[in-house]
């Protein structure tokens, strides 16, 4: 039990230093290459007839006169403490203009995960127990086609179908049920792909387990055995993408959020960088990649806690991800 206690104590430590070191990786990337970008944001706050010496004292408020790696060690040092900076166009706390935004993505991620697992894991169950049969063709063939369509083609394509010529739904904005489909649709498309070739190469492997024959052999009806001991077994690797596509949702968001105007961190994100409020951006790439990470290490958890192999031996996610 002490031994137990140990590998998973040194598992999570090694977890967490990872996270902390792709956390830190992730900051210091964004931060280069927005100042390495064109544009001064000084001149979004003074005004392009504004003083030399207004400018100056601009800049040396919101901390530009300073060079580069001062600046980033400063917004290391305020980060360290919990403290996101001001946002340069909102002129508020950027954690604040984030927490008003996140709700919405929030909502639209959630309705586009409920979305994907609908349609993945009935294909990807119905794709390995009909193998090479019409029903795996027809799965094979949508999963080859999602796969190559890009968001903001098929968030067109969606408003064209449904809001122009069927007149059934809003083409942009919030406001009710009806406004969150095609979004939350064109974000699920974007997943699908990847998790109905996990679920269907899991459940293959998984039907060729001892225990799978036993469980037949038992008398058990083929579906009992498919759905209790199958999925249940195959779920472990589906946890760990779902966990992993956590980011693909906030980086598609970008792309769908502004398609249909729907006012989440993606459009937030893609108006700090047009406007290049620094602060903000850096802010919002920040708060996204704790999230993603967080994510992250809870699909490690909810693995250890699905997977037998792991829960019983200690051993880490990463290799039980390995086997499958």
């Amino acid at each position: 039990m002490g031994h137990f206690l140990l590998v998973k104590l040194s598992g999570l430590s090694q977890a967490f230093l990872k996270a902390a070191a792709v956390m830190l990786g992730v900051v210091v990337i964004v931060f280069l290459l927005l100042r390495l970008a064109p544009g001064d944001p000084v001149t979004l706050l003074v005004g392009e007839r504004a003083t030399p010496e207004e400018f100056e004292a601009m800049r040396q408020r919101l901390g530009l006169d300073l060079p580069i790696w001062g600046q980033l060690l400063h917004f290391l040092g305020n980060l360290a403490m919990g403290d996101l900076g001001r946002s340069i166009l909102y002129r508020r706390p950027a954690i604040d203009v984030i927490l008003e935004a996140l709700p919405a993505t929030l909502l639209l991620g959630s309705v586009a995960f409920l979305f994907a697992m609908l349609i993945s894991v009935p294909m990807g169950i119905a794709s390995a127990v009909w193998r090479d049969g019409p029903i795996d063709r027809f799965v094979r063939s949508f999963v080859l086609i999602t796969q190559t369509i890009p968001p903001f083609w098929c968030g067109i394509m969606l408003i064209h179908i449904f809001a122009l010529r069927l007149q059934l739904l809003p083409t942009s904005g919030t406001g009710g049920w009806r406004h969150i489909l095609m979004p939350a649709l064109t974000l699920a498309l974007y997943q699908v792909a990847i998790l109905v070739r996990t679920l269907r190469s899991a459940m293959l492997e998984v039907l060729k387990e001892d225990y799978i024959r036993t469980a037949r052999a038992k008398g058990l009806g083929r579906w009992q055995v498919i759905l209790r001991h199958g999925l249940r077994n195959a779920l472990g690797p589906v946890v760990t993408v779902v966990g992993l596509q956590c980011g693909a949702i906030f980086s598609g968001a970008v792309i769908t959020e502004a398609v249909f105007g729907w006012p989440g961190i993606g459009t937030l994100a893609l108006g700090s960088l047009l406007s290049r409020d620094y602060t903000l951006a850096q802010a919002v790439v920040t708060f996204t990649a704790l999230l993603v990470v967080a994510f992250n290490l809870l699909a490690d958890t909810v693995v250890s806690l699905l997977d037998p192999r792991v829960r019983n031996s200690g051993l880490s996610s990463q290799s039980v991800k390995g086997r499958a």
